[in-house]
């Protein structure tokens, strides 16, 4: 493309244009020394933007213990990535939405819409994965169309007849861009952000979300995670034209860069529309009816009916077991097999050494009775989904795992296998902080919703071989310990990980001591 037609676009007075304090936000963000009284100065210069973020800081969404009345306890509260994306979200909205009459024409609904998925399914990737900062893929998501929008602005009503001649589908919008503007709308919103100076990582995550899934090195992170947010928000609105293939691409991509099985995808897929809706109630910004999980998961299953049993992948390893039907995790009965089964291979084992170590971890969520109480039975329901799903994302993919069960009441237990202690303490902290970061929305009994923060403490137990072979503990000791530390934990206040070895106290002396 000639230099003098792109310049002729990123030039245009009637391209969107952020706020100065959005700008100047970013920068401060961007630097390691960065003062909290700068930034606090910067946002309140704008009354509208502060105004705003207060109001969202206070909502139920982030669920804070008490009111928050200046952007300095904002920032103190939520951290500077997370106000900067408040920031950031609030200045586009104004920068690309005026509220004229002319504006009327764009569907800015479906435009928020497809944004807000795209940025929640971006920092759920990326917090599950490692791959990339988890705000900073969220503001990616945030932007990717951007371009669009430019084009509009510059364009006009052409630029919606070329959208209407797409019919739909990405691919086919990104070349009639070419052939009418020479330019798409994914290169354009990449060169936005870089006249925005935002970070690099951010500007990469833009320009690729569209590439060839294809052809995409398997090394390149970004561009993974990139496209793959883009499918998952192309089956959820249903844009594609053959619809089942999308979805065979997206568990077969889901299992080639990212290690989801169906289940995982799935339970993933729910987490974000449910994240995205929430988000967008809380910003207070139209984004019309969000797409339907139920729709996803009865494709899904056409298509795994399509393929011949024989065919058929196997990626649930709870096949053959006793299932739980409010999780779907093998249930307490299972847990107890698998549990006598570890004992007895240790048993088994002669070699004695640390490697033969059993850990039982119980996750239970905190104030559960008081939870149905107040809001009902079902909200108790989400509260353990929601747990049990933390557990199964913190833990996919770590070594030694056994197995993720459903136990009693509002708990979750793991069987972990040859790993070491400050392994386990750290897989429980990440459980315990996973679980507190995402609040859940739950109706109500008089039909209203809210959203509710769960916390939960978590009580770990570990059987060890000592140097003369002795077990020291049973299959009912460990778990009776494990529920001790859980027991224990909660009368100290919840919201915490308690650890006890089984070759180190007497199961009778610590039941007495928290009765």
């Amino acid at each position: 493309m000639p230099d003098s037609i792109r310049d002729s676009i990123l030039f245009n007075p009637a391209l969107p244009s952020l706020p100065s304090v959005a700008l100047e936000v970013l920068d401060l963000a961007a630097r390691a020394d960065v003062d909290l009284r700068d930034l606090e100065r910067t946002i309140e210069r704008d009354q509208a933007i502060s105004i705003r973020i207060l109001k969202t800081v206070n909502s139920s969404y982030y669920g804070l213990g008490r009111p928050c009345g200046s952007i300095r306890q904002a920032v103190a509260y939520l951290g500077v990535e997370t106000v900067k994306a408040l920031v950031l979200g609030f200045s586009l909205e104004r920068a690309i939405d005026g509220g004229g009459d002319e504006d009327l024409n764009f569907d800015f609904i479906s435009y928020w819409r497809h944004s807000f998925l795209r940025a929640t399914a971006l920092r759920t990737l990326a917090s599950n994965t490692g791959m990339q900062n988890p705000e900073e893929a969220f503001i990616s998501g945030l932007i990717q169309d951007v371009g669009k929008i430019a084009l509009w602005r510059v364009y006009g009503d052409r630029y919606l007849q070329v959208e209407d001649m797409s019919g739909g589908c990405p691919d086919r919008l990104l070349n009639l861009e070419r052939q009418h503007f020479e330019i798409d709308h994914a290169e354009l919103s990449s060169e936005l952000t870089r006249r925005w100076h935002f970070p690099q990582p951010i500007t990469e995550m833009v320009r690729h979300h569209h590439d060839d899934m294809e052809t995409i090195d398997d090394r390149k992170s970004i561009q993974r995670l990139a496209r793959f947010a883009v499918a998952i928000v192309g089956v959820l609105e249903e844009e594609s034209g053959d619809q089942i293939r999308s979805i065979d691409l997206l568990q077969s991509y889901g299992m080639k860069w990212f290690g989801l099985d169906r289940l995982e995808l799935i339970s993933m897929i729910e987490g974000i529309v449910q994240e995205a809706r929430n988000l967008a109630l809380a910003l207070n910004i139209r984004t019309g009816r969000m797409p339907s999980i139920d729709s996803i998961i009865s494709r899904a299953n056409r298509l795994l009916e399509s393929i011949p049993e024989e065919n058929r992948p196997i990626v649930d390893r709870e096949e053959g077991y006793s299932l739980d039907e409010i999780t779907g995790l093998p249930d307490r009965t299972s847990l107890l097999s698998d549990l006598e089964s570890c004992f007895r291979d240790s048993q088994s084992n002669t070699s004695h050494s640390i490697g033969n170590g059993i850990t039982l971890m119980l996750v239970g969520v905190d104030e559960v009775r008081h939870i149905n109480e107040r809001i009902g039975d079902v909200a108790g329901d989400s509260a353990i989904v929601h747990v049990a799903d933390c557990v199964r994302s913190v833990v996919k993919g770590q070594s030694g795992i056994t197995g993720v069960y459903r136990f009693v009441g509002a708990e979750i237990a793991v069987i972990l296998r040859h790993v070491e202690e400050s392994k386990v303490r750290s897989l429980a902290e990440s459980i315990r902080e996973r679980i507190a970061c995402t609040p859940i929305r739950v109706e109500g009994r008089s039909g209203g919703s809210d959203f509710l923060v769960i916390k939960s403490t978590i009580g770990t137990s570990m059987h060890t071989t000592t140097e003369d072979g002795s077990k020291t503990t049973s299959p009912d000791q460990l778990l009776g310990s494990a529920m001790c530390a859980v027991t224990s934990g909660r009368r100290h206040g919840g919201d915490q990980v308690v650890m006890f070895k089984g070759d180190d106290f007497d199961l009778s002396e610590l039941i007495k001591g928290i009765a």
